[in-house]
């Protein structure tokens, strides 16, 4: 088993991460995009680490030092259980190398321990960038021993494990009860957006503090993140009073309930995966009328059948939008001011209110349809090529998805801002007019990328929509499309807010446009 297990985890490792092609192909644009991409990484984790120490010292600021161990633990088990939900269904089931995995003489438990430990590795990154940072900051203020190290140490490679475990828990149950059903995908999505959002919905609730609480602010906010995950109480007896025995609990927890679920996934891996490869067809078909479609509509309904075909595609590709419009009516419901004082954010009623055109756009920008549209057509890309159609009617089907997704949110989320929150003259405008550009922004840029980063060769559609060069280097773009804009509002204080977002929905209008018109210029023979 461990033989198997050994060259199922390098195989699945050196997929994900591109190192076959980095160390054996002889394209000069593959390793580019290879030392792309480790740039970008470095970037985007140099940036992590840097906020998790100015959070971790922000603690230290206000005299809850000896919080900031049980802080990051809940913290980083939240993030990872909320990003790990996304990736079972496709990863641990269903995923399109299931058939030729299960022909071979290979252990189920093997499979699903091969499935999780490929996870584990992606989510071990970020908890070394969360704990190691705030430990960092941890140990400059509180004097620890020797243990305390070597507790750390091995604690970021136990993190991840319960999470994980949780999130693939859910995946499981949610995968289990879908495979049953007629509109399986339907009901994956569904289920697995709803339990999302109750994740986030807990994580945010517990936050909740009352006025008469902020004397006894320490206490009060140890019970929180205990309500949030149980398991910070004895993670904090061990770090902070250096308690062996507590830590040995942790472990064993750890270890305990990760082996176990991957035993009992095991049990009915098999089975769950047949239930998703099965399809379920009408006895009563009968013959009718053929219909005729403009090119630019038959595609668009083909990337639309696409897209809601796919649980994995809508779950990593639609969560911005229904963030945005979860955040929306939770401005309408509950007010600016309640959510202030249930996050403990200070000013976040000003703050959001001054900025609130860039913040659902920041939403529009953590994901887009169009940068993994051009790799998922895979195989079938030479036949899409092989069509009489122009590849301006390509490009416009897949942007019209996007927008179809993105444009009903934005002004949705506008809407509930505007009735929420005090606008008046062009604050107005600008709550409508500049998430709308940045729509268009996401969906050409998302485009752009993907055409410069195809990844038609994969196995698992998950490589392709999480994990791809063109898909992360997306939504670093997005986030500093709204990062330089935010930025600007807060140094440049004498600048007048309507003046930074009309130079900004005009630059990237701008930037739009030039992409969109190179976009019409390219040989997509040459992508191939």
């Amino acid at each position: 088993m461990l033989k198997d297990l050994k060259i199922l985890l390098k195989v699945q490792l050196l997929r994900i991460f591109g190192i076959n092609d980095i160390l054996h192909s002889h394209d000069k644009k593959k390793k580019s995009t290879a030392i792309l991409m480790a740039f970008c990484f470095l970037v985007v984790g140099a940036t992590l680490a840097m906020y998790v120490g100015m959070v971790a010292y922000s603690l230290q600021m206000i005299g809850m030092t000896k919080l900031i161990p049980s802080y990051m633990l809940a913290i980083t088990s939240v993030v990872i259980l909320l990003f790990t939900i996304f990736k079972t269904n496709g990863m641990l089931f269903g995923a399109n190398d299931y058939e030729l995995l299960s022909a071979l003489p290979i252990l189920p438990k093997t499979i699903v321990a091969s499935r999780f430990l490929t996870m584990y590795v992606n989510n071990l990154a970020f908890s070394a960038l969360t704990m190691i940072p705030s430990a960092f900051v941890y140990v400059t203020f509180v004097k620890v021993s020797l243990w305390f190290y070597v507790m750390l140490i091995l604690s970021v490679f136990l993190i991840p494990l319960i999470p994980m475990t949780i999130a693939a828990m859910i995946g499981a149950i949610i995968t289990a009860v879908a495979s049953r059903m007629k509109h399986k995908n339907l009901i994956s999505i569904v289920f697995t957006m709803s339990a999302t959002l109750g994740i986030m919905a807990l994580s945010f609730g517990s936050g909740n503090l009352k006025a008469n609480d902020y004397a006894n602010l320490s206490l009060v906010l140890t019970k929180q993140l205990q309500k949030m995950y149980p398991l910070t109480s004895i993670y904090s007896k061990a770090m902070i009073e250096n308690n062996g025995l507590s830590f040995l609990i942790f472990a064993v927890l750890s270890i305990g309930i990760f082996y176990l679920f991957v035993r009992l996934t095991a049990w009915k891996y098999v089975e769950i995966n047949s239930a998703l490869k099965a399809h379920m067809t009408k006895s009563n078909y009968q013959f009718t009328q053929l219909s005729t479609k403009s090119p630019l509509k038959a595609l668009y309904e083909k990337e639309r059948k696409r897209f809601f075909s796919s649980s994995v595609y809508v779950l990593n590709a639609g969560i911005g939008y229904i963030m945005m419009l979860a955040m929306g009516i939770a401005i309408l419901v509950m007010g600016a001011k309640r959510l202030e004082t249930m996050l403990n954010i200070p000013g976040f009623e000003n703050v959001i209110a001054s900025i609130s055109p860039l913040i659902i756009a920041s939403m529009v920008c953590i994901n887009s349809t169009t940068s993994s549209s051009i790799s998922l057509e895979g195989k079938q890309w030479d036949i899409l090529l092989s069509l009489p159609i122009a590849p301006k009617t390509i490009f416009d089907s897949k942007i019209l998805v996007n927008l179809t997704l993105s444009i009903p949110s934005a002004v949705l989320t506008s809407l509930m801002f505007a009735f929420a929150l005090p606008f008046k003259g062009m604050e107005l405008i600008w709550l409508f007019v500049t998430p709308m550009v940045y729509c268009l922004f996401s969906a050409v840029a998302g485009l752009s990328i993907n055409l410069k980063l195809p990844k038609l060769k994969w196995d698992n559609e998950v490589d392709v929509i999480k994990q791809s060069a063109a898909t992360f280097i997306f939504i670093v773009v997005g986030m500093i499309s709204v990062a330089i804009p935010i930025a600007g509002f807060f140094l440049l204080r004498v600048v007048s807010a309507n003046w930074i977002f009309a130079a900004t929905t005009i630059f990237v209008g701008g930037i739009t446009l030039l992409l969109y018109y190179h976009n019409m210029k390219l040989d997509l023979r040459k992508i191939a």
